[in-house]
């Protein structure tokens, strides 16, 4: 079923998992079993927010990360929030795709802001000379 968005399915009971500094997780009832043996805390990844314990596997000490245990994420492959809440781990919003289907369904669904020539950046992000920047949907980009 890679790559496949799952139809909508009734709610089932959840149960927030806590993370600490006021952070908790959140998953189907039904997974508590699978990750309750783990300390859980909010591990900060690029500009996100995951899940994770670190756990002994093999002899080496590992990181987990909640939505990949869930989700049965094979190797080699990236589990997508649905819901783009990367702390909101129910079945229902995690997705296994290859890097390759992942990049696809960003790169499908981004706005992306294009500006005009001469334009720059100033500090914190702000325009600084230039028109207008128009804002296309990235298909629409060439």
């Amino acid at each position: 079923m890679f790559g496949k968005i799952p139809t909508k399915t009734p709610e089932k009971p959840t149960v927030k998992i806590p993370l600490g500094d006021g952070l908790y997780a959140l998953i189907n009832a039904e997974d508590y079993e699978l990750i309750e043996p783990y300390e859980w805390y909010a591990h900060q990844h690029h500009c996100s927010t995951y899940a994770a314990a670190r756990a002994k596997i093999r002899g080496r000490w590992r990181t987990l990360r909640m939505h990949r245990l869930i989700a049965h994420t094979p190797p080699r492959m990236i589990t997508h929030h649905l819901n783009h809440n990367t702390l909101d781990n129910r079945r229902e919003n995690l997705l296994n795709l290859t890097s390759k289907e992942h990049t696809k369904y960003h790169t499908d669904n981004k706005i992306r802001v294009k500006f005009e020539k001469n334009t720059t950046i100033g500090e914190g992000g702000g325009r600084v000379e230039g028109e207008p920047a128009t804002v296309k949907n990235t298909r629409d980009l060439s």
